[in-house]
C-alpha cells in the first residue's frame, strides 16, 4: 500500500499535478499525502471467563495464533464487558417481545442466543430492540472447525474502520459446552432449549467477563492533487474524482 501510494504521488507530480495533501514536509512525493489512522475489527486477544457463585469454573482465550472449545470473538465492539446472563430464545423479534413483557431488562446484562446461522442478518433487530452489555451466541454445531477458521481469520488484516470501536456490543460464540456450564445453575441445557426456547434469566449466581486487547492501529493515507479550473465562473466549484489503489 505504501508502495501503491508513492506510486500514484510521483504519477501526479510528473503529471505537474498541484500537492493537496495535508504533510507538512519537505518531500515533494508526501506533499501529496493525506495520512489518517484505521483500526482492525478483530483484537489482539480476548478472554471470557466465568464465574458461579463467585467461584471462576471456566476461561476461554482467543487470539490469532490460540483458540479452544469454549470460545472465539466473533463481531462487535472492542472492549470488556461484565455482567449476569439473560437466555434469548434464538434472538428473534417474538423472544425480544417476551423478554418485555417479564419485564426483563438487558442494560447491564449478556444476551446469550442459539445460533441458527442467522446472527450477522439478526444484528440490526437485535440492537433496535435490545441493548446488552454483550452478546453470547451459541454455536451448537461444528464449534471447532468456526472457532479455527476465526483464529485463521484473526491472522489476516480483516475489516478496517475509522472508528476505534463498534457501537454494537462485544459478540463471543461460544460452544454448547460452556453454554452448558452457564445454564446448569438454572436447570436447563442446551438441547432442551432448542426444542422449547423460552427466555429467562440465568441464575444470578452466573458471571461472566470478558476482557479484551485491541490490535494496534494503522496508519495509511489518501493521495491527493488539484487541478485548477480555467473557467472564471465555474473554477469555485469543486469536483471531486476517487479512486481505490487496486
Amino acid at each position: 500500500q505504501k508502495f501503491a501510494a508513492h506510486y500514484l504521488a510521483s504519477e501526479y507530480r510528473q503529471l505537474g499535478l498541484t500537492p493537496f495533501g495535508t504533510e507538512k514536509t519537505n518531500d515533494p512525493l508526501s506533499a501529496y499525502l493525506q495520512p489518517f489512522t484505521v483500526y482492525r475489527r478483530t483484537p489482539r486477544q480476548s478472554r471470557l471467563e466465568v464465574e458461579i457463585n463467585g467461584k471462576q469454573v471456566a476461561s476461554s482465550k482467543f487470539s490469532a495464533d490460540s483458540h479452544d472449545d469454549l470460545s472465539f470473538f466473533y463481531t462487535g465492539a472492542v472492549s470488556g464487558a461484565a455482567g449476569e446472563v439473560v437466555f434469548g430464545g434464538f434472538g428473534v423479534a417474538g423472544n425480544y417481545d417476551a423478554l418485555s413483557a417479564k419485564g426483563i431488562k438487558l442494560d447491564d446484562k449478556w444476551l446469550m442466543i442459539l445460533d441458527d446461522d442467522q446472527f450477522i442478518n439478526k444484528k440490526i433487530a437485535l440492537w433496535k430492540a435490545v441493548r446488552p452489555k454483550g452478546v453470547l451466541v451459541v454455536v451448537t454445531s461444528a464449534f471447532a472447525d468456526r472457532a479455527e477458521q476465526a483464529s485463521l481469520g484473526a491472522q489476516r488484516l480483516g475489516n478496517l474502520s475509522l472508528v476505534e470501536s463498534s457501537e454494537f456490543p462485544p459478540t463471543f460464540a461460544i460452544s454448547s459446552k460452556l453454554a452448558d456450564q452457564l445454564l446448569a445453575p438454572s436447570n436447563q441445557t442446551v438441547e432442551s432449549l432448542k426444542s422449547k426456547p423460552d427466555v429467562f434469566e440465568l441464575n444470578s449466581s452466573v458471571k461472566v467477563t470478558a476482557t479484551i486487547e485491541p490490535s494496534a492501529s494503522l496508519r495509511t493515507e489518501n493521495v491527493l492533487a488539484f487541478i485548477e479550473g480555467s473557467d472564471p465562473k465555474l473554477k469555485q466549484e469543486v469536483l471531486i474524482i476517487t479512486s481505490h489503489y487496486d
